[in-house]
């Protein structure tokens, strides 16, 4: 599938230093386009399985490394609320740098969340590269005389 990936699609975002990261290098380990490629990678169901889960199973991570980050703004946020109360009669005279601090906290807020949905689109996409792979992977098996090893149903199709 990597000849099918255009290079400037994929996107990559730090967590932790958002401005201070970038890509150097793109390249992808495996040529999937090819059959012998395919089979050599995935010999049975369980190999393909597993990849899916380790694939799915990163991107969660990222997922709850986000969440946590949204848990700690939001805690941060309500410290600022609670310094705002000070200003509840004429929220105007409240200093700049409060308010700056508030803005800030919320647009970090909805990066997160934005991430986050990306994310989870990215796991859309995931599951179906593999599902994509799968079918082919059958016809391939099945092909070569050696049904694939059972296993538990694709968590796509637990979608």
């Amino acid at each position: 599938m990597p000849a099918l990936i255009d290079p400037t699609t994929v996107s990559f975002a730090s967590l932790t230093d958002p401005t201070g990261t970038r890509v150097v290098e793109q390249s992808f380990e495996f040529d999937l386009t090819s059959t012998a490629k395919l089979l050599s990678r995935y010999r049975d169901r369980a190999a393909h399985d597993k990849e899916r889960a380790e694939a799915l199973k990163q991107v969660d991570e990222v997922i709850a490394t986000a969440k946590r980050r949204v848990t700690d703004l939001q805690a941060d946020r309500k410290k600022l609320d609670t310094e705002m109360e000070f200003y509840a009669a004429d929220p105007n005279k409240a200093p700049f740098i409060l308010k700056r601090k508030i803005a800030d906290t919320d647009a970090a807020i909805e990066t997160q969340k934005r991430f986050m949905v990306d994310q989870e689109a990215g796991k859309s996409r995931i599951n179906a590269r593999f599902d994509e792979e799968l079918a082919r992977l059958k016809v391939l098996w099945s092909a070569a005389g050696a049904p694939p090893a059972a296993s538990t149903p694709s968590p796509a199709a637990a979608r």
